[in-house]
């Protein structure tokens, strides 16, 4: 996302699902693809003199580049994600139109409901190239952490350590809640903890809450606390046997 309109009393956030310029990468590659394959399917039908079993093939690759054409360009056209801040109500508000890539529900939150802006740093797997096994990328999502009604809402991504972009935009959005931009968690991102002793019953079900944790140092207690039970277990008798 980027800011398109900041007042003393509000800021205006909006972008397209999925990344603009992923978006425009679909469309250029759909263009090329049917070109390519129209380009192809000429060929073989005048060397065969009509249509011809690879024409089934070169069908199934048409499909595969229209699909990937509109998707591109149905979501540049239509596709729209904003987030309103607007500190005189005390409101904000996350509105998504988006027919093909998902992007999440629309809600509305309180501003008093923002717990942080913080940029979140995962690691995801992708495909490799037909000479090389799978692929690892390190991808980082600037994230608007809430308490109610959602988790967070993600503003912007991108990936291996190209941060310029989100630091930007997560200053911005922090000076105008007056918040502090803080690390993604260096290993679970929002850190949440089970709680065990909470719980409710909902719809005949029973219910756990999960506790925040608000620091890592917090974190790294637990951690140890879970280490020290699991060395303990191990060495007491039985343990090996399964007793």
């Amino acid at each position: 996302m980027r800011v398109l309109e900041q007042t003393d009393s509000r800021l205006l956030l909006t972008g397209v699902p999925g990344r603009r310029v992923w978006m425009i990468a679909f469309v250029g590659f759909g263009l090329v693809l049917t070109a390519s394959v129209a380009y192809f399917a000429h060929q073989a039908y005048q060397e065969r003199g009509g249509l011809a079993l690879p024409h089934i093939a070169l069908g199934v690759g048409l499909l595969i580049a229209q699909v990937i054409l509109w998707t591109g360009g149905i979501t540049l056209a239509v596709g729209r994600q904003t987030i309103i801040l607007d500190t005189t109500p005390g409101t904000g508000e996350y509105r998504v139109r988006s027919p093909i890539v998902e992007a999440g529900k629309p809600c509305k939150f309180k501003l008093q409901n923002v717990d942080s802006i913080a940029i979140e740093t995962t690691k995801e797997a992708r495909p490799g190239r037909l000479d090389h096994s799978e692929e690892e990328a390190v991808v980082h999502r600037l994230r608007l952490r809430l308490t109610q009604p959602r988790r967070a809402i993600t503003l912007d991504e991108t990936e291996n350590n190209r941060l310029e972009r989100l630091e930007t935009l997560a200053r911005r959005v922090a000076g105008f809640l007056g918040k502090t931009v803080g690390a993604g968690g260096s290993r679970w991102g929002m850190s949440n903890r089970l709680c065990m002793d909470r719980k409710k019953r909902v719809r005949g079900k029973t219910c756990y809450y999960f506790k925040r944790l608000e620091s890592q140092a917090e974190l790294d207690v637990l951690l140890q606390q879970d280490l020290n039970e699991w060395v303990q277990y191990m060495k007491d008798a039985g343990a090996w046997e399964g007793e």
